[in-house]
């Protein structure tokens, strides 16, 4: 996938980052070894590459979390997985038209969605990996059985 996918938290005034150790350990599940900093595999194929989990700054919060070249099942899996129990938006970019630009995972989030947030982009709910998937527009999962 060419694009990146940002994690934003949909409390603006709350920006203290994000929790490495619980980052790491949904990262994790599945993965064909621990992930601990920038790569994430897959025995599927699934991979991704994680801005803010860079070794050099093992720090205890992230401050900024994206993906960048990743897709397959279970990278997807995780993605969603991660943005629904961290409670952030996604946003992406390389949108065309109409088309949505960022997501939440659960509907009754859209309401915490910051004013200038919904007013630059166009949001949607995203249901389930797959769907996210769909509203990214990116790997069509054609070699993972999607």
């Amino acid at each position: 996938m060419a694009q990146d996918l940002l994690f934003l938290q949909l409390d603006p005034v709350s920006e203290d980052g994000f929790d490495r150790a619980h980052v790491t350990r949904i990262l994790s599940k599945g993965a064909t070894k621990p992930v601990t900093s920038y790569d994430c595999y897959y025995p599927d194929g699934s991979r991704g590459e994680a801005n803010g989990l860079e070794a050099e700054d093992a720090q205890e919060r992230i401050a900024h979390l994206g993906f960048v070249h990743f897709g397959g099942r279970m990278m997807m899996e995780r993605i969603f997985e991660l943005a629904d129990t961290l409670e952030v938006f996604l946003a992406w970019s390389d949108v065309w038209g109409d088309e949505p630009q960022a997501c939440v995972t659960r509907a009754e989030r859209l309401a915490r969605v910051g004013v200038q947030a919904k007013a630059a982009l166009r949001f949607a709910v995203a249901r389930d990996a797959s769907h996210l998937n769909q509203l990214v527009k990116g790997t069509t999962f054609e070699d993972h059985g999607w």
